[in-house]
């Protein structure tokens, strides 16, 4: 894959990550200042372009405060497992941990339709 087309995911799965969280960081509902943080690593193929490894949040509960998902991540990890569940943060942990190769035409549909899916509800 080559960087442009990692570039078109990542910024596909950033709005989708976003558009599910409805605009809103998870952590305080802010609606300003948005990014997409992933909770396994980037590097992790099988996950990097998953929805469900994604979480919307402020740059201040991403990367600016002391209580930040980078900053803190246990407590982070433990918020997220209390909103989403223990068996949603064993699936996503087992597929981040499982390699896989990636088929950017069918990941690049797949994220382009949930898109749509989000953007009509």
């Amino acid at each position: 894959m080559t960087k442009s087309q990692t570039k078109v995911l990542d910024g596909l799965w950033s709005k989708l990550v976003k558009l599910k969280a409805k605009n809103e960081c998870e952590r305080c509902r802010r609606t300003d200042t948005l990014n997409s943080h992933h909770i396994f690593s980037r590097s992790s193929r099988s996950t990097r372009w998953d929805e469900r490894n994604g979480c919307c949040l402020c740059a201040g509960h991403h990367v600016l405060n002391n209580c930040s998902a980078h900053k803190a991540p246990i407590e982070f990890v433990e918020f997220l497992k209390e909103k989403r569940g223990e068996a949603w943060y064993q699936q996503i942990r087992m597929i981040a941990g499982t390699p896989q190769k990636v088929d950017y035409n069918l990941t690049r549909l797949y994220l382009e339709q949930e898109i749509k899916n989000q953007s009509n509800l």
